[in-house]
């Protein structure tokens, strides 16, 4: 009855339950740790009070406005439910059975997860053991495999690894035949981007999120650039009412004073994180920044000090593969980090007392 294929995969199933009513400082997803403002709030509400949850979506001008925000034409947008059915959209429009898919590990487990619902031959390569970008190892992967696909995660997560922009440059070009997928969820936060050689470039998708800087995680809003060919003919893929409106309408209201997004960037970036990551180097706790919302830190007992935080309140991540000695912590805004310190301080003043 079922595709052998699908039957040997595992699920992606991330530890979600419980956790967003348990009261818990949530530094586990890279979610914003704020809310969205009253002014996206009062828009849903008053969608909720107009009396269309029977009508089907209408979404207006949902992708001008995105491509004001990005300053791309409209033609070259296409929202999703979510950037996972961005990456699922174009999977199934790319991968034939047995075509090449690689991926770089670890990364966000639903590249792989859509890849293998194509059957694709996967190939994976790993970041390198001080979590930096494999350059010659993807290169030497592309020249000699000629992949149908590439995924490239600017920056990675979890490792928060950037990719120099003129190596995006020179494989896009260099490769004609092969299509990237260049992942930008953490855009607003790193500030770099290729979305400018989508309109020139059919071998080519960037994917953005309103789930991390926008603070609208609950409600799977999500979008892709790409050539207006590309999107021409994933919308034939993704369905007519794919997206509910609900979130198209917080989208909508956010990306017409999306203010607030950079105020919280500018909070994390500028303010909470050298915050958290000048602690941490202070007190001989190795840590590897990167260029995103979160961290990297690699305490000398990882479970011991994601189980102590728990008591504390505070939800923390495990790294995999490279970084399987480090925790993942999201940074949120220096009220929150001020807590992770305090308890940090009382995990390391608990430490040292049990050494001695």
């Amino acid at each position: 009855m079922f595709k052998p294929h699908i039957q040997a995969m595992s699920a992606y199933t991330p530890p979600l339950e419980g956790r967003s009513t348990s009261g818990c400082l949530l530094l586990d997803f890279n979610e914003s740790t704020q809310p969205p403002p009253a002014f996206v709030i009062d828009a849903l509400s008053h969608f909720l009070a107009s009396g269309r949850l029977q009508v089907y979506p209408e979404y207006a001008d949902l992708a001008e406005k995105i491509g004001h925000y990005v300053q791309l034409s409209a033609k070259h947008c296409l929202f999703t439910n979510g950037s996972d059915q961005a990456i699922d959209v174009l999977m199934r429009l790319l991968v034939n059975p047995g075509d090449q898919v690689v991926l770089l590990s670890p990364s966000f487990a639903m590249f792989e997860q859509a890849a293998g619902l194509e059957h694709a031959d996967i190939v994976e390569i790993s970041y390198c053991q001080d979590f930096s970008f494999p350059y010659q190892e993807v290169e030497a992967a592309i020249a000699t495999g000629l992949p149908k696909v590439v995924v490239l995660v600017n920056p990675n997560n979890p490792t928060g690894t950037p990719i120099e922009r003129k190596f995006l440059e020179r494989l896009i070009q260099s490769w004609p035949q092969t299509f990237f997928i260049v992942d930008e969820a953490y855009y607003e936060f790193h500030g770099e981007t290729v979305k400018d050689m989508v309109p020139a470039h059919r071998n080519m998708a960037v994917l953005r999120t309103f789930s991390k800087a926008f603070a609208l995680a609950a409600l799977r809003m999500g979008y892709l650039l790409a050539h207006e060919d590309v999107v021409e003919q994933l919308l034939k893929v993704r369905g007519p009412y794919d997206v509910n409106m609900l979130g198209a309408v917080a989208a909508a209201a956010a990306l017409d004073s999306p203010g607030y997004m950079h105020d919280y960037v500018a909070e994390v970036m500028n303010h909470a994180k050298p915050m958290l990551t000048q602690y941490l180097r202070q007190h001989s706790i190795d840590v590897y920044e990167g260029r995103a919302n979160f961290l990297l830190l690699r305490p000398d007992d990882p479970d011991a000090l994601m189980a102590f935080l728990k008591t504390r309140g505070i939800l923390v991540r495990r790294g995999r593969r490279v970084a399987s000695s480090m925790v993942r912590m999201s940074i949120g805004t220096r009220q929150d980090v001020q807590r992770c310190i305090a308890a940090l301080d009382e995990y390391l003043s608990h430490h040292a007392t049990q050494e001695e």
